[in-house]
């Protein structure tokens, strides 16, 4: 699933449990994602059930919940990126019900239609922490368990620095942002 774009936040909440170095915060959040991964890739899943809300708040409290108090809740405040926090539910009811028809219909590639979708959650927002990553997670699971293919790879096949490649990854979301989402299928795959 690669890609750490943003440094861990340090809140309170792991401030009280003595956690105040990024790097450890990291390799927690890291070791309770590879449980994740662990977990869902023996099971099957059909897209009416990965495109529901209930089910991307399993899946960030899988990902994220030994970690953060408030894993698989939808953050309860305004934050940019991302919509006003009163219209998650909406949004991510607009995001399954265009997803579920595009998939219906094959109207993109799988990889498209999986990144598109990422694109989506990434412009909801819909947690406190870990949306890049739960979003790529989502698409992972996406192209994977609905299509059969491989998982996207983000970035992790080129040769270059962290620095890099997180320019690169920014870059290739702020062309989606303007409906241009070849670059970041492009990413996606290398």
């Amino acid at each position: 699933m690669g890609l750490n774009v943003a440094p861990p936040t340090i809140t309170g909440e792991l401030r009280r449990k003595g956690l105040s170095d990024p790097a450890t915060i990291r390799e927690m959040e890291h070791h309770a994602i590879e449980k994740a991964l662990e977990w869902f890739y023996f099971k099957p899943f059909t897209a009416e059930e990965v495109l529901k809300e209930d089910f991307i708040k399993f899946v960030h409290k899988k990902m994220f919940g030994t970690v953060w108090k408030q894993a698989g809740q939808f953050r309860q405040r305004e934050q940019s990126p991302g919509c006003r926090w009163t219209n998650i539910g909406i949004q991510l009811r607009q995001l399954h019900a265009d997803a579920l028809d595009r998939f219906t219909n094959a109207t993109y590639p799988p990889t498209e239609q999986a990144v598109r979708y990422m694109h989506g959650l990434m412009t909801i927002c819909c947690f406190e922490h870990g949306n890049g990553r739960h979003a790529r997670f989502m698409a992972d699971l996406m192209v994977t368990k609905l299509f059969g293919e491989a998982p996207l790879t983000w970035g992790r096949l080129q040769n270059t620095s962290a620095d890099d490649l997180r320019s690169h990854y920014t870059a290739c979301l702020e062309a989606a942002d303007c409906n241009d989402y070849e670059p970041l299928i492009r990413f996606s795959r290398s």
